[in-house]
């Protein structure tokens, strides 16, 4: 959109401080990004004057993209001085403050580390850490506390039943560490009765602006009801209500007027629906005649009765008061020792980095300075924000009588209630901008380039009604009609998908139904086209099911639940069973399992064997020795490798990467396998060395941790997208399904043994009355009034997060709902549509019709036009069967082909390895004898000094393993051993060879001197010197690259990445000669390319790479080449040919390569 509209002109005015709402798909960040360089090009400021911060990584990475577009755009219409400026800042953006809130507060905290009172060398601590340091303080502190025998912690295991519950109370506290941190400075700072008479005054207060119109009227009205009943007959109730009438009439304190009507719902009102008894107050004609009256003092009780208040209210808020007191001491005691732990390694954690950022801004002389170099601060998201952040910003532009701000976002589109945010806050920025600027700062972006006409005006119809008479009290908000500015010819579509539970069809049956309608038989959509949005993760299973039943490939977005994925359950069975061999539970999985795939009657033959554990009659049995004999091989590898390479090694030698490969979502698959090994070389880092550690992890991370994201597999493929719409924030789909509409929100309602936060109201926890533990815990009445509000603010952020999941659509959207004999659930998204549009079961088609405003570009101007238009929205009730016999003819009948040619079974999906591609390339025909005959193992006998030293990782079933001193230096270079301590590593290493089992002690201690000599003298080098001038590298580090139906996948020795260029080091110890080195270079260098084209997909801005070879016993020989991004590409098309000619069995072509390989004469 190279043309920029009026509204998004007005908002690049950065002379005074702006307030932009955009709505959906508005280009937002387009102004974002043409505000940031029209006032680099308009005023004389340095780069960093400027702040942009952005929600996520992401979005940070999305807007700098788009400004260095920028830039480039205005560099080339640029001449002169102004050309040459323009260059500056586009080589300096990369020092730009653009980023989230905490990558700003690391900078600062950095730069004022000593007014801060942190170690300026902090790191941020990784989620597994925290999780470790937390527990273990939690832990201590409880510990320590019933040691002392202390009354306060019993009462509290108490409360919520046993000391484990209470330790997930207490983290429930540190999830919310910044609240707490401001409520025990001021809130809990009183004593008992201080915070106690808070609690009261609160309720008082909040209930008579909130309650007061409504107590009143249900007085007015109940006064006038009671009398037209007595006229006609005076009923015992009539005398009730009459007395408790007349008594709350005689009070005028709000709270005890509530307390009087609460007496109605005992003594008066129905006991199932708490209203008005139809039969036994009134008569039939008198309660049809007084309809509207009665339903007015119905619905006004409803909410009021919501609010529960005994006469013992003051000891009840006594005794939260009490206990808020105490469980924010035992917080204080755990967070100073969490504290402690975080102060020794340096560490601080996500909230640490901005309630300190907040804090140094309370010293003046930092504000001072701040406020000096950031000029101007930009927003992006910011109804998303939370108080910390809004108090982080303002201070610096000195409540904005200085500098200049910027805030945009949408106040329909906050969804992060859960982590704080607090879209009042935005309210609030406006109220203040409004001050500053009067009304000129507040603007709008109403136009959205996303939505298709019929979508835009069925957005519009159903939220101007959803938000109408927003009360922000509750985080309702405003609705802004959207302007249509769509530039496609599509008019866009609107559908209902109607079914009922009864029926015995699934709801994921019916969308899956839909999806082949849409690609199969209309043949309007690919399936990428199609997003499926859910508003509970749980839903995503129902869908899988039934996509996997109907043939349709998807892929679920960020999938949560990792740890509870099938293929960690068989990693953690097949690592049990290799720790403890007695295990017959973990052997009979990992043998029924895709390792071995036995069946049950296999199994079943095998139990009959006389021997008590599983292992032994397996071992009795005749018929499995090969499963026997690799059992046997990894329970020795399992106290010799690292836990990744352990796990490498079983998935090679089980073939378990090609079943994940194959699978329909294989991509995924292999992407999580891939995060896994990764998690085990982070806890090898951390110091976890051992086996036994890491399936400590894994238990403990299967039992507990289900929100861990699944890996991010980049593979682009035409598969439906699974996502929450949470995740679908900020993006757009041509088709989006809504999915499971018809459920209810969550019920947030505070639970006995539960406890919340509320920063007006404190904690709050429902508690035995005077210390009885045995009967119903009772809630403090501020706990009713906490309920009622955080309900309103949950339905008007479910309605803001349906508008969120209807925006994302582009052109279609489609709203699946099941309904129970034709109901809908209270709240549910169903409810909030078709209620909205007067939807009818059994109607077939529903039309709605409003004025649409479209943005129309002509003559290079925007104008806005009016038009009525109509949208027809089908609605389908269920899929008429014969859609699967339709799409399965519709398949037979696609493009018939004759096929003359020679049928060829490829493998799919298998990996090709570095070592595979430089043997091939060296020589077709040894890669033959060794990977298709088999012959391998006979190249053992034939190693000389023409030999190749390959990485046994990457392919241990068929290369030789490398000879014991490469394996040993390899494992030295890999841990960083220092010279000191080469000695010592060197005699642990040797040891565990089994081949130096079979050489004498003359023999062994010849083999380390050669060792510690090679080592010594490499460490002398000045390629070692040149390695170690580096701050960071990586050892041993695996890659894969999906192609189009295989892996690369290569072990690279030694990685440095740069701001410059990427450094790919690989050590080799074999002999080296001016004989041979020519050879060997070719050969080594080859694997190095590979390595190179795998990483150039995933550091796509890099376009320098520099490949070192090192030979280790003679570093003479060592040769650095530089590698320009066309080379890598030229050479990824050498890796095609060679993967296609091993794939047809090419192995013709005679290399130099292949005269000096020994078994060569074997043809």
């Amino acid at each position: 959109m190279s043309q920029i509209t009026e509204y998004q002109k007005a908002a690049l005015n950065y002379k005074k401080h702006i307030s932009l709402t955009a709505n959906a798909g508005s280009g937002k960040t387009t102004v974002l990004a043409k505000r940031f360089v029209k006032i680099l090009i308009d005023e004389n400021v340095k780069i960093w004057n400027i702040v942009a911060i952005t929600f996520t990584d992401k979005a940070a990475s999305e807007l700098y993209v788009k400004i260095a577009k920028e830039l480039d755009t205005e560099i080339k219409n640029a001449t002169g001085t102004l050309k040459h400026k323009l260059e500056h800042y586009r080589r300096s953006l990369v020092s730009a403050k653009i980023s989230t809130i905490h990558s700003f507060c690391i900078d600062v905290l950095r730069d004022y580390a000593p007014q801060a009172g942190i170690d300026a060398n902090f790191s941020t601590i990784d989620a597994r850490t925290a999780d470790e340091f937390l527990d273990q303080s939690i832990d201590k502190t409880i510990r320590e506390a019933l040691n002392e025998n202390s009354a306060v912690v019993k009462k509290l295991m108490r409360i919520f039943g046993n000391k484990s519950i209470l330790i997930d109370r207490l983290k429930v506290l540190f999830s919310k560490r910044k609240t707490i941190e401001k409520l025990s400075a001021n809130f809990y700072a009183e004593d008992v009765k201080g915070i106690s008479d808070k609690l009261e005054n609160l309720f008082s207060e909040n209930i008579k602006s909130l309650f007061g119109e409504k107590i009143e009227s249900v007085i007015t009205n109940l006064t006038a009801i009671n009398a037209i009943s007595i006229a006609e007959k005076s009923k015992e109730k009539n005398i009730e209500i009459e007395r408790i009438l007349n008594e709350i009439k005689s009070k005028q304190n709000a709270v005890d007027k509530l307390i009087l009507l609460n007496e109605l719902k005992e003594n008066v009102l129905t006991k199932t629906n708490k209203t008005l008894p139809k039969t036994q107050y009134l008569s039939k004609k008198l309660y049809t005649e007084n309809e509207t009256l009665i339903s007015n003092v119905n619905s006004n009780l409803k909410e009021l009765l919501l609010i529960d208040i005994s006469e013992n209210y003051k000891d009840l808020n006594q005794n939260l008061a009490l206990f808020g007191k105490e469980i924010i001491e035992l917080y204080q005691e755990a967070n100073n020792k969490y504290k402690n732990k975080k102060e020794q390694n340096a560490y601080l954690d996500f909230d640490d980095l901005m309630l300190l950022t907040q804090s140094l801004l309370k010293n003046e002389d930092v504000r001072k300075e701040l406020t000096e170099k950031f000029k101007f601060i930009m927003i992006d998201e910011y109804q998303d924000t939370d108080e910390i952040q809004y108090n982080i910003f303002l201070p610096i532009l000195n409540y904005l009588d200085a500098n200049n701000l910027f805030v945009v976002g949408d106040e329909k589109q906050s969804i992060y209630g859960f982590r704080e945010a607090e879209v009042e806050l935005f309210n609030k920025t406006k109220n203040q901008i409004e001050k500053q600027s009067d009304d000129s700062g507040l603007l709008e972006l109403p136009h959205s380039f996303r939505l298709a006409p019929k979508v835009a005006l069925f957005t519009n119809f159903i939220f101007q009604k959803l938000f109408k008479e927003a009360n922000p009290l509750f985080n309702e908000v405003n609705y802004n009609r959207l302007i249509c500015a769509y530039q496609k010819e599509v008019k866009g579509k609107v559908e209902l998908l109607i079914s009922e539970k009864d029926d015995e069809i699934k709801e994921a049956d019916i969308v899956s139904k839909k999806i082949l309608q849409l690609v199969k038989l209309q043949k309007a959509y690919k399936y990428e086209d199609i997003t499926i949005l859910c508003n509970r993760r749980r839903y995503f299973l129902e869908l899988e099911e039934a996509f996997a039943e109907y043939k349709i490939p998807y892929s679920i977005v960020d999938g949560k639940g990792f740890y509870q994925q099938q293929f960690v359950l068989d990693i953690y069975s097949y690592l049990s069973f290799l720790i403890n061999p007695q295990n017959d539970l973990a052997l009979v999985s990992i043998l029924r399992g895709p390792f071995f795939n036995l069946s049950d009657v296999e199994l079943t033959q095998i139990s009959f064997e006389k021997t008590e554990s599983f292992y032994g009659k397996l071992k009795q049995t005749k018929k499995f020795e090969y499963i026997i004999e690799q059992l046997e091989e990894h329970i020795k590898l399992a106290h010799i490798f690292s836990v990744n390479d352990l796990i490498r090694k079983i998935c090679n030698d089980t073939n378990y990467w090609f079943f994940l490969a194959s699978k329909k979502d294989g991509s995924q698959e292999i992407a999580n396998l891939e995060k896994l090994i990764y998690q085990a070389i982070k806890i090898k880092e951390q110091g976890f060395n051992s086996l036994y550690d890491f399936i400590n992890f894994l238990s403990e991370a299967i039992n507990n941790l289900e929100d861990e994201g699944q890996a991010d597999s980049s593979i682009q493929d035409d598969s439906v997208k699974i996502m929450t719409v949470h995740q679908s924030k900020g993006l757009e789909f041509k088709v989006v399904i809504l999915f499971k509409t018809n459920q209810r929100p969550i019920n947030e309602n505070l639970k006995a043994k539960e406890i919340s936060i509320d920063k007006n109201f404190g904690i709050l926890a429902k508690l035995p009355y005077k210390e009885n533990y045995f009967e119903e815990y009772q809630a403090a009445p501020i706990i009713g009034l906490y309920n009622y509000i955080q309900l309103k603010k949950s339905i008007a952020e479910y309605k803001r997060l349906l508008y969120v999941a209807v925006t994302r659509a582009e052109e279609y959207l489609i709203i699946s709902a099941q309904l129970k004999k034709g109901k809908l659930e209270q709240n549910s998204f169903a409810s909030f549509i078709l209620n909205s549009i007067n939807y009818s079961y059994g109607n077939k088609k529903i039309n709605i019709s409003d004025e649409l405003t479209y943005m129309v570009l002509a003559n290079e101007k925007f104008n806005l036009v009016d038009k009525k238009e109509n949208v027809e929205i089908s609605v389908d009730y269920k899929f008429e069967d014969e859609i699967e016999n339709e799409i399965e003819v519709e398949s037979l009948l696609e493009n018939p082909k004759i096929l003359l040619d020679e049928i060829k079974t490829v493998e799919q999906n298998e990996i090709i390895s570095a070592s595979k591609i430089s043997l091939f390339l060296n020589c077709p025909k040894k890669y033959e004898l060794t990977y298709n005959f088999g012959y391998g193992e006979l190249t053992k006998h034939f190693r000389d000094n023409n030999s190749f030293e390959f990485n046994n990782k990457e392919d241990d079933e068929a290369i030789p393993p490398a000879n014991t001193i490469g394996s040993v230096i390899h494992a030295i270079l890999e841990n960083e051993i220092e010279e000191e301590n080469l000695e010592q590593e060197i005699e642990s290493l040797i040891n565990r060879e089994e081949k130096v089992m079979l050489l004498n002690h003359s023999q062994k201690e010849k083999m380390k001197n050669e060792i510690k000599t090679m080592l010594s003298e490499f460490y002398k080098s000045d390629s070692y010197k040149y390695i170690r001038s580096f701050e960071k590298s990586y050892n041993e580090i695996e890659f894969y690259k999906r192609e189009k139906d295989y892996f690369l996948y290569g072990i690279i020795d030694k990685l440095i990445i740069t701001n410059k260029e990427i450094i790919i080091i690989d050590y080799k110890t074999d002999k080296i000669s001016e004989a041979n080195v020519k050879e060997k270079r070719e050969t080594y260098i080859n694997q190095l390319k590979f390595y190179a084209y795998i990483l150039s997909f995933k550091y796509i801005y890099v376009k320098n790479y520099k490949l070192k070879l090192i030979f280790i016993r003679d570093e003479k020989f060592t040769i650095t080449i530089e590698l320009s991004k066309r080379e890598i590409e030229d050479f990824g098309k050498v890796i095609k040919e060679s993967v296609n000619k091993i794939r047809n069995k090419d192995f013709s072509e005679e290399k130099p390569g292949c005269k000096n390989m020994k078994y060569y004469l074997l043809e």
